[in-house]
């Protein structure tokens, strides 16, 4: 996947960044100083700890405990059901890896296509669904092959959320199979509307949730994710992992994390505004005419990203969405082509995807506007 991204020599941070699937804040507000003032002053003079934490921290992990208490009502042993990571990919990996030479199936277009999946042991069966039946209905025909399944929800590129019913049938095709669910839920606070989530017809003792807080707390730079499991062997076998590839999470950013935890801090408002003010920027900015179709405004899906149906602009210029990818960045504007979430070989439709993530809302409309008078401009 990271062809699909500017390397140092190109400029690695371009003047409009639609490519980044990671939330900013404007870091000097008032808000922002205050909290992290708060956060700082708190610290202990002497923070304990070692080269890396690879059991997390007590504070950390109970915090975290909370956390996904208070978001979709299951609670962890802060100690043998919590796991630090370093970000979510860290834990993905983990959760992959320790499942050495079995059958792993993972659906595209998704997070996993072409990144960190390159690297594990397992071995990897792609399925390709554009909504939550057709997920349900893959891994039902292909279970029976499959000793684990990683499920992004809400889903990127895409941004479709699985609903209960589509979540009960996952739960009793993994019963039946005996199929660990890797459930990636990094965007799982992140759809318009607020909603209570619920993972109770997931079995407990096949099911791993990944959170992140790049994405659902808007703190990047903590590099920080949290694995969640009732099956105490599979977690520890993570930890393991963890331990063995000898890169952990550090001291301080888990303090910090345990105080944004603690605090409630939530990208979702933030999020929202962007949303509100993209949908808003493409009401009066004409894509249509260009040959670009934007998705309809729905409260049910993820907001992190949108994707652009490019079908008949690159048609109409003759070029690829990869084409389009390289040719805006020469004008400093970084977009993702959906090849991007495809496995390798796999053609996918002529499709880009936005991110909204480093685009305030308050630049949200001039943005548009560039972006826009920058596709025109192509030929």
């Amino acid at each position: 996947m990271t062809k699909f991204f500017p390397t140092l020599e190109e400029s690695y941070v371009p003047d409009l960044n639609f490519g980044i699937g990671e939330i900013h804040d404007e870091f000097f507000s008032l808000e922002n100083i205050s909290f992290w003032s708060s956060v700082i002053l708190n610290l202990p003079f002497y923070i304990p700890g070692s080269y890396a934490a690879m059991e997390g921290s007590r504070g950390f992990n109970t915090e975290a405990s909370k956390y996904f208490k208070r978001v979709a009502s299951i609670e962890f042993d802060p100690v043998k059901e919590v796991l630090a990571t370093m970000g979510a990919t860290q834990a993905l990996n983990a959760a992959v890896n320790v499942m050495y030479d079995e059958l792993i199936g993972f659906f595209y277009p998704g997070y996993p296509a072409d990144s960190y999946l390159s690297s594990i042991r397992a071995n990897l069966f792609p399925m390709e669904a554009t909504s939550p039946d057709e997920l349900v209905d893959k891994l039902e025909k292909n279970a029976e092959n499959l000793e684990a399944v990683i499920i992004n929800t809400p889903n990127n590129p895409l941004g479709y959320s699985l609903g209960l019913d589509h979540l009960d049938a996952i739960g009793k095709i993994a019963e039946k199979h005996n199929i660990m669910l890797i459930m990636d839920v990094v965007y799982q606070t992140l759809t318009q509307k607020i909603k209570t989530l619920d993972y109770s017809s997931l079995p407990p003792d096949k099911t791993v949730f990944i959170e992140s807080f790049s994405k659902g707390m808007a703190a990047t730079c903590l590099r920080l994710g949290i694995a969640y499991s009732k099956n105490k062997k599979f977690l520890k076998k993570m930890k393991e992992f963890v331990a063995d590839i000898t890169v952990g999470v550090g001291t301080l950013s888990l303090y910090l994390g345990e105080a944004i935890l603690r605090a409630g801090v939530s990208s979702h408002a933030l999020l929202s505004k962007r949303y509100d003010a993209f949908y808003g920027a493409v009401d009066k900015i004409d894509f249509d005419s260009i040959g670009i179709m934007t998705p309809l405004k729905k409260e049910d899906v993820g907001m992190m990203y949108v994707v652009l149906d490019a079908d008949n602009y690159c048609k109409q210029r003759k070029i690829s969405p990869i084409d389009v990818r390289n040719r805006l960045l020469e004008k400093d504007i970084l977009v993702i082509p959906i090849q991007a979430f495809y496995p390798t070989g796999i053609e996918a439709p002529n499709k880009i995807r936005l991110s909204l993530g480093k685009v305030t809302a308050k630049d949200m409309y001039s943005s548009i506007k560039k972006l826009h008078g920058a596709f025109n401009s192509l030929s």
